[in-house]
């Protein structure tokens, strides 16, 4: 369902996940949030404004406790949790108790001050392993 997150600066989403597979080390399951100005675009997964993505999960056989949190994008005022297996052919990935927290999130860089990153918007692949 639609989260309604008007005035959070911040989510914490905390939740258990289990992969099972007979390959180790394989990265498997991740959550995902994703941030909308409004509740017709958030149930249409249309004109999103933001994704918060966690790790891919890497223990096999056992429950993990995991937690994806950040701040709220500017302009959004719902936010939508999803769940998906990157290994879906190797793996069978289980979501269990997933709780969802408004935060005033912060971090402590030991005293640098972090800004935020401006990328060009004309740069498309931030990240493509050489393929520029």
């Amino acid at each position: 369902p639609v989260v309604d997150i008007n005035n959070w600066k911040g989510f914490v989403v905390n939740y258990d996940m289990v992969t099972d597979s007979k390959e180790e080390n394989l990265r498997t399951g991740y959550v995902f949030v994703t941030f909308y100005n409004s509740i017709v675009d958030a149930e249409n997964s249309k004109n999103r404004i933001g994704l918060r993505l966690s790790e891919r999960n890497i223990k096999t056989s056992k429950s993990t406790t995991k937690y994806l949190f950040g701040t709220i994008p500017a302009g959004a005022k719902y936010m939508t949790i999803g769940f998906s297996n990157y290994s879906s052919a190797k793996s069978k990935v289980s979501l269990d108790n997933i709780w969802i927290y408004n935060s005033d999130v912060g971090a402590d860089f030991d005293g640098v001050d972090i800004k935020p990153m401006k990328v060009d918007q004309n740069n498309l692949f931030l990240n493509s392993h050489g393929n520029l």
